[in-house]
């Protein structure tokens, strides 16, 4: 969740995205949990929504925005000893299209942002 941002003509600005979804891992050389190379895919939903409100006029302009998400990776875990908990590296891709109304406009909006992102983490 975002927190405002005071600007400098008195603006402030905030943004909030949340996705849920469901996926799938499957460690494909290995067939054990938790240990070497991985894939993954997953579907999810994703509102997201902008407000900015400027002080001076105290007006507000807002976009909300509803879609899905689409993201794959590769993966590799290394597994720690005496556990089933691993060392998870990952290469992700997300897709994501969403229709924003905005403010102003008439019709929704359509946008699509890309994104790819290197994860380490713990998984258990």
């Amino acid at each position: 969740m975002a927190r405002p941002n005071q600007g400098g003509d008195n603006e402030t600005y905030s943004y909030n995205y949340y996705s849920v979804g469901i996926g799938i891992k499957d460690f494909f050389v290995t067939k054990k949990f938790n240990e070497g190379f991985s894939f993954k895919a997953n579907v999810g939903y994703g509102p997201g929504t902008e407000r900015m409100k400027y002080g001076k006029t105290n007006t507000y302009v807002f976009q909300n925005a509803n879609g899905f998400s689409y993201s794959g990776g590769l993966g590799y875990a290394i597994p720690f000893k005496n556990s089933k908990s691993a060392l998870n590296i990952d290469l992700d891709y997300e897709y994501s299209g969403k229709n924003a109304y905005v403010t102003g406009n008439t019709y929704p909006l359509k946008y699509i942002n890309h994104h790819v992102s290197l994860n380490l983490g713990i998984i258990f």
